[in-house]
């Protein structure tokens, strides 16, 4: 137990109010009366509590009648989470002194608790002691450093804590000075309780070892800060063709750069034939990397995507005969929303990063979103206003979780990281940037619109906060007053720290402040907007805000606060994020308080996006004529657009979208009104080139998919594709896997089994084409998927008919199709679990036990519980990033159903059953397994898993 002893103390009427500077867990609440309280006044002390700063909502703690005593003691025999105390006693009586009791703790679990005993000891025994509630689960690690923790034990039992003795585990001598515990779980709360731990042992007497120091250079110092020449640039194109073609093609061809010889100031590029070769000219290295890539597509019939390349080039070089010449308005040609970085991209290693800039250049993108080390930011600007090391790693988030810790709806979940993961991400961002500066693509980094940790005003006591409450039973951090002095000054900080890491090479900077549901106070949006912009252009007086236009935002008031900043709209792009099902470039008008008061965002500088994908979610899906009609009509009546961009939540899935949407702004003139592109047409070209040949039944699969799956009347429902009822947790009922997901299939379901049918007509043809393999396991697993859904139907029908007989029938017949579907995706590396899972782990190959198995944690709960108790259950997020994995089916989901239906077996049989099943423990404990699962993918015959599914 111990002593809270830092609170700020005020005065309401009868109420006394302790305000902590972060959430503690509260045991007990002791109570000394003033020595002149008349101990003949009769009435009742009570105790009420609120949690994470939100004071209008108060719960009860306790209360106590007033006796003989000076002294009251409220307890509560589970202890709560509270920010703020508030004691109420009659008469006005003074309380003084005032005391906590508290039991260590997070505000949720998994949590870690470090004891320095001060000396390196040989361990004999480690006694732990947790909260005698429940029982809980958790590991101990021991470190020499501090650095560097070592696996000892796991308790992973149902027993209760012994509070006398503790749990006792045996340490067979090893030398430690520090005890680390993580609690993973608790059975009687959402909250990581722990106590104590004892040891017993000797001392070894060795020269104690401090913390390693992390030496990363300031960017101004490191190999990186180069300038770019014109032979730096060939070489990265040339290289794209080594790594996706092969070197003997780099002699094919030739580049140069130059500007636009329509003299134009459009972007473009253009091919002509020069000695025996293709020279490709453009204005940028990502303009000839697009006509390279224009070549490979319509010349020599190759498809290079993120999902599996079509890469069989021809024998000799095509002749290209009359020039072929494109252009572009879209300046701005953007790629990812920030939580791409998470679903998608959160353990890419350098090579997986390589192979991703090769693609983005590929496609001509040109604005690149990259949070990569931003957590070195983090250290540096929190290091600068006071906080320690421990205390930076604490409110760091796990490499999962940087989407929304960046985007300030969470802090510390899925941590703390090793401190080589600085060293690392530092390397590999500023590998990263230097390709993409080479290549003439810009880095969008983090903007600062004021965050800061909840305890903050420990540091800082004249920082002007406001607390932001919850997001999805996450804590916010808190936000400072955007129009306070502190603001400015941790702005300028921030900065600072962003330009050691990365230099000042990039103008862009994302940030949404007060994101999804953040409180302003009493902060207009347009003082918010005038203030962050300012700060931006005090950096760089070039920079640009990059801001998502989601949901009801940006404000209309924040829009207008741009324009006080001179030329603020020239300093501001709008990305509208989720324009090819709902564009709001075209909702603002007078008196609209959202999205601006006229149309296109008030006139500011935006992009046409495609978001299309949520958490990750597979299945066939999109709105392609959508983005055929769409994008054409903006470039042609819209003034202010500027650009295209793809902000999914996750990429890698549904590849034609990407395909399409990247080519669909480069025209012959880009003055001329912008034509449709015949879908139909260009379908059939996609097809030949992504099989590498050109099939008829490939062509009219392809005409069916652009009627279902892809055409957009037909799947308007909810966030994204439709999700695997497979994935759901069991239930008689299912409208969705996940909160703000739909299971609804709107396109006529035989058709899709029509296409699969003319798939494999040329199987034999077409199979040696990776990105053949990846379409049609999609397409198979989406058959599946639809299939699930009517035996499901038929199951829960067989249950209200209370017919045992057709139940087993049907559950049998449901089992069978979702060990099919596990069959069938372990043929695609994309749709692997272990490519996830290993990737996550392969993170920590210079780092510790601790660490390895944290990472695994982070990616096995983003997928399936997202976060721990809370989150998944208060806050809605299970089962959000559900996926259509092998290793996850098999292992996750197929389980939860095998249990469901064996109740529902028991029930119609009359016997015993467990009407409502508690999920989440079963969950969560596969989450903390260290299963291991293939990372490479199985050799199939996919033609007769084909035809067994159809």
């Amino acid at each position: 137990m111990k002593l809270i002893t830092k609170f700020i103390e005020t005065k309401e009427k009868e109420t006394t109010i302790f305000q902590f500077y972060n959430n503690h867990n509260i045991k007990s609440v002791v109570i000394k009366l003033a020595d002149d309280f008349p101990q003949h006044k009769q009435g009742e002390i009570i105790v009420k509590y609120a949690q994470n700063g939100i004071t209008t909502d108060l719960i009860l703690f306790g209360s106590a009648k007033i006796g003989d005593s000076a002294e009251l003691e409220i307890s509560v025999d589970t202890p709560v989470s509270a920010s703020h105390i508030y004691v109420t006693s009659p008469c006005k009586a003074q309380i003084s002194p005032f005391e906590v009791v508290a039991i260590q703790g997070g505000n949720y679990y998994p949590a870690y608790f470090d004891t320095d005993i001060k000396e390196n000891y040989f361990l004999d025994t480690v006694s732990v002691f947790t909260s005698p509630e429940g029982y809980s689960n958790y590991s101990v690690y021991t470190s020499i450093n501090g650095r560097d923790f070592e696996f000892l034990a796991r308790k992973n039992d149902d027993k209760p804590c012994d509070y006398k003795k503790g749990d006792i585990f045996s340490a067979n001598g090893r030398e430690a000075r520090i005890i680390r515990i993580y609690i993973e779980y608790n059975s009687s709360s959402a909250e990581a309780l722990f106590d104590r731990v004892q040891f017993n042992g000797k001392k070894s007497g060795s020269r104690i070892q401090n913390r390693p120091k992390i030496n990363i250079p300031e960017f101004k110092d490191s190999v990186y800060n180069i300038d770019i020449t014109e032979k730096d640039t060939y070489d990265e194109l040339y290289g794209i063709i080594e790594r996706r073609l092969g070197d003997e093609y780099k002699s094919w061809f030739e580049f140069l750069l130059g500007e636009n010889p329509n003299k134009s100031g459009y972007d473009y590029f253009e091919l002509s034939d020069k000695n025996g070769k293709i020279l490709i000219s453009g204005n940028s290295g990502v303009c000839i990397a697009m006509g390279l890539n224009h070549y490979l597509k319509y010349y020599c019939k190759v498809n290079i995507s993120q999902v599996g390349d079509q890469a069989k080039m021809p024998p000799s070089i095509v002749a290209i005969g009359h020039k072929a010449f494109k252009e572009t308005k879209a300046k701005i040609r953007y790629a990812y929303n920030y939580c791409t970085l998470s679903y998608s991209m959160a353990f890419f290693d350098e090579k997986q990063w390589r192979d991703e800039l090769d693609w983005l250049a590929l496609s001509g993108v040109n604005v690149v979103l990259d949070a990569t080390a931003q957590e070195e930011v983090w250290r540096r600007f929190l290091g600068s206003i006071g906080y320690a090391h421990d205390e930076i790693l604490r409110f760091i988030a796990g490499p999962a979780y940087y989407a929304w810790a960046y985007m300030a709806n969470l802090s510390g979940f899925g941590g703390p990281v090793h401190d080589s993961w600085f060293c690392e991400r530092v390397e590999l961002a500023r590998k990263n940037q230097l390709i993409m500066r080479k290549l003439g693509m810009h880095p969008c980094l983090q903007g600062y619109s004021g965050m800061v940790p909840c305890d903050i005003c420990e540091h800082d006591s004249e920082a002007d906060i406001i607390k932001q409450g919850t997001w999805c039973s996450f804590e916010r951090p808190a936000m400072l007053r955007t129009t306070s002095p502190t603001f400015k000054k941790y702005a300028e900080k921030f900065y600072s720290a962003q330009k050691e890491v990365y230099g000042d090479y990039s103008k862009y900077f994302a940030t949404d402040p007060f994101h999804e549901g953040g409180k302003v106070a009493d902060m207009s949006p347009k003082e918010i907007a005038r203030e962050v912009l300012s700060a931006m252009l005090k950096e760089n007086k070039e920079a640009v805000w990059v801001i998502q236009s989601w949901q009801k935002n940006p404000k209309s008031e924040l829009l207008a606060g741009i324009s006080d900043v001179q030329n603020g709209k020239e300093h501001a792009i709008v990305l509208d994020l989720y324009a090819d099902k709902i564009t709001n470039y075209t909702e603002g008008c007078s008196g609209n308080p959202n999205c601006g008061y006229s149309e296109e965002f008030d006139k500011t500088p935006w992009v046409f996006c495609m978001l299309n994908n949520f958490g990750g979610r597979l299945g066939l899906h999109g709105h392609l004529d959508n983005l055929a009609t769409r994008i054409p009509k903006a470039f042609n009546t819209a003034e202010c657009v500027k650009g295209i961009g793809i902000t999914p939540e996750a990429s890698f899935n549904n590849p034609v979208l990407y395909d399409f949407i990247f080519e669909s702004v480069w025209v012959d003139d880009a003055d001329s009104q912008m034509k449709e592109i015949n879908l139909r047409k260009w379908i059939r070209d996609y097809a030949e080139r992504r099989y590498g040949f050109k099939s008829a039944s490939a062509e009219k699969a392809w005409d069916i998919l652009l009627d279902t799956v892809y055409k957009a009347e037909l799947n308007n429902l909810g966030q994204g594709a439709p999700e695997s009822i497979i994935n759901a947790r069991p239930a008689l009922q299912i409208r969705a896997a996940s909160t703000w997901g739909n299971s609804q299939i709107s396109y006529d379901k035989e058709l899709l089994k029509d296409a699969a049918r003319l798939l494999i007509e040329d199987y034999e043809l077409l199979n040696k084409s990776e990105g053949y393999k990846y379409d049609l396991i999609s397409v198979l697993q989406q058959i599946l998927s639809n299939t699930a859904q009517d035996v499901h139907a038929e199951m829960a029908q067989a249950i209200k008919a209370k017919d045992l007989n057709s139940f087993e029938k049907k559950s049998d017949e449901f089992i069978g199709i979702a060990d099919t579907m596990d069959i069938i995706t372990s043929g695609s590396e994309y749709y692997l679990l272990g490519r996830w899972v290993q990737g996550a782990k392969a993170l920590a190959k210079n780092a510790d036990d601790f660490t390895r198995a944290l990472y695994e944690l982070n990616a096995k709960s983003l997928i399936t519980t997202w976060g721990s108790y809370n989150q998944s259950e208060t806050g809605g997020l299970h089962d959000y990033s559900n996926r259509q994995w092998s290793g996850l089916i098999s292992d996750f989901y197929k389980p939860r159903w095998v249990r469901w239906i064996n109740e529902r077996k028991k029930e119609l049989k009359g016997e015993p059953f467990e009407e409502k099943i508690d999920w989440f423990p079963i969950e969560w404990n596969w989450v903390r397994q260290n299963t291991i699962y293939k990372a490479t993918p199985e050799t199939l015959d996919l033609k007769i898993l084909a035809e067994k599914v159809i």
